[in-house]
């Protein structure tokens, strides 16, 4: 009898830690099949899917979707020359720690590094810049794992998620958030919010979401409702914002761009609905 790949077992081992799995083309860093916004159409914690994927005489290759279970990674790159290393150590001076020694990390094929973070409740994905530094950069979506390879050579965990990720530090998170102008607070068309609904900072946060919901145009509408409603349920599961405040700010953003008028409104509630659920893990 043929043995199970050892990507069947760690893709057990993961999602033990909390990750969704996503099957990769082999030799490839995407899926073999549209897997829809942020691959959340695709993504699993299933043994079944598994072994679907993994199984003896299956070539896919094993990665993780970042965003779904709240996580991000530090990706530093060396190959053909890129300066990732010794910005690396820019990065860290500041930070006043390795990165190696406070999280879960792996060396990738062409010799960079993979550093994992937990996303905090208060860093939406859609503030996140990509680049911290030239080589340095935040991967939010898709990421290889081991024991996936490239051209023989492998993702290695040097030290697995099983043994801890830490939460993005404080100073990271300053680099990693966009830099944009200051606009006008709402609240918007008079919208009043009921005691107890929402914290001083999960208003701020829902202001942001508002204004971002707000401008999407059509092609944005429907993956900025969700991802704003999973980001407002993150913020509820740390006491900041309950799901009536997000529903009434975001279907008040949705209704300014157009979409509530495009698709109805229980169509957007029920976008709102499964993203706080799936931030809130309720």
């Amino acid at each position: 009898m043929t043995s199970p790949r050892p990507h069947r077992a760690e893709a057990d081992c993961l999602a033990r830690v909390g990750f969704y799995i996503v099957p990769l083309s082999h030799g490839s860093k995407r899926p073999p099949w549209p897997s829809g916004h942020r691959h959340a159409g695709l993504a699993s914690r299933s043994g079944q899917d598994f072994d679907r994927w993994y199984g003896p005489g299956t070539m896919f290759d094993l990665g993780v979707a970042l965003s779904l279970s709240g996580h991000i990674a530090v990706d530093v790159d060396v190959k053909n020359g890129a300066p990732g290393a010794r910005n690396l150590l820019e990065v860290e001076r500041m930070l006043g720690r390795r990165l190696s020694e406070i999280t879960a990390w792996a060396l990738t094929p062409s010799n960079g590094a993979h550093y994992l973070f937990r996303l905090p409740p208060d860093l939406p994905y859609e503030a996140i810049r990509g680049a911290l530094r030239p080589g340095v950069e935040l991967q939010k979506n898709l990421l290889a794992v081991a024991p996936t390879e490239r051209k023989g050579r492998p993702y290695r965990w040097v030290r697995h998620p099983a043994d801890g990720i830490a939460e993005l530090p404080e100073a990271l998170v300053r680099l990693a958030r966009r830099r944009e102008p200051a606009e006008p607070s709402i609240p918007p068309s008079g919208l009043q919010l009921q005691p107890g609904q929402v914290t001083p900072h999960g208003l701020g946060r829902l202001q942001e979401l508002h204004r971002w919901v707000s401008r999407a145009v059509p092609s944005q509408r429907h993956p900025w409702i969700y991802t704003a409603a999973r980001t407002s349920g993150e913020l509820g599961r740390a006491g900041h914002v309950t799901y009536e405040a997000a529903l009434r700010v975001l279907l008040d953003a949705a209704t300014r761009c157009g979409e509530v008028e495009a698709y109805g409104e229980a169509e957007v509630r029920r976008w709102v609905r499964d993203g706080y659920r799936d931030g809130s893990g309720t």
